[in-house]
């Protein structure tokens, strides 16, 4: 016949019942780290571990006597997991938007001109080594008959793709009768594509280019692009380019910032914790009860 025993709660139990609710409101995180698939496998659940340890607890409804290797109460080896791999997940760097705008010294695009005008502009917004993800180009052009101008642009490693090639030509015979243009390029664009514009007044808003700017992805952000402009057919008047840009979204070249290296460490931290308290093969902490 077992004796009544005199129940002595250690002093931090206010905590520990806050610490059994949290350890039962997050188990299923605590079990998705315990999978034996798991980067953190070896991070197994170890009953002699936890917030506060005493020798004397009471005994659970079953009669198991709950010492040193009660369960129930959330390891303090796996909140220093769980919080290393959030902290380190969250300050995983992503994609940021860079752009750029050039403003030329001579801008004139003469009508009538074939051989057309070269605009060049050193890119260096992006982060060293930085690939393009997608691109947009935007273009402010004064003057000029919109259906005569032809446009495209050049990457630093010599990618090419065309922007506009006479809008509006196609549709009904002589493009777009509006003068002058201030207007973007983006693949995603809902107005559609420049080429089927026939507006007779000035270009505003967002278009689709003539060919898609896809073309560019994964080229090198930084460097000089090149913008071809020309003027294809007199009347109208000379063209001016007041300016262009271009807004790339990169990916940065991976890097690891002060807040990972914390996570980290709190995750290595909870591994190195629940390893040195593991109790030899496959033995159980003995209750000082029993």
């Amino acid at each position: 016949m077992t004796n009544a025993m005199n129940t002595k709660l250690p002093a931090c139990y206010p905590s520990l019942r806050s610490a059994s609710v949290l350890g039962r409101r997050f188990h299923p995180i605590k079990s998705w780290f315990l999978k034996p698939t798991n980067l953190f496998s070896l991070a197994r659940p170890l009953e002699s571990l936890s917030f506060c340890e005493s020798a004397e607890y009471s005994p659970s409804p079953g009669g198991e006597r709950r010492g040193e290797g009660g369960r129930g109460l959330f390891p303090l080896g796996h909140i220093l997991l769980i919080a290393g791999a959030c902290l380190a997940a969250s300050t995983a760097p992503g994609a940021v938007i860079v752009d750029q705008t050039f403003t030329p010294s001579d801008g004139v695009i003469q009508e009538g001109n074939l051989t057309g005008q070269v605009f060049t502009g050193d890119f260096t917004a992006a982060p060293s080594g930085a690939d393009v993800l997608d691109i947009t180009v935007g273009l402010n052009v004064s003057g000029g008959y919109n259906g005569d101008m032809y446009a495209y642009l050049v990457a630093p490693n010599g990618t090419t793709d065309i922007l506009l090639n006479q809008p509006g030509v196609a549709v009904n015979g002589f493009g777009a009768s509006g003068s002058g243009m201030n207007i973007t390029f983006a693949d995603n664009s809902p107005n559609g594509n420049i080429q089927n514009v026939t507006s007779s007044s000035p270009l505003t808003g967002s278009y689709q280019p003539a060919s898609t700017l896809g073309t560019f992805n994964n080229s090198s952000a930084n460097g000089d692009w090149r913008l071809f402009f020309a003027d294809e057919a007199s009347g109208g008047g000379n063209a001016n380019l007041n300016s262009w840009s271009l807004g790339i979204t990169v990916a940065p070249e991976p890097q690891i910032p002060a807040a990972a290296y914390t996570g980290l460490v709190l995750a290595v931290g909870g591994v190195c914790w629940l390893m040195r308290r593991r109790p030899p093969g496959n033995q159980r902490p003995k209750s000082p009860h029993r």
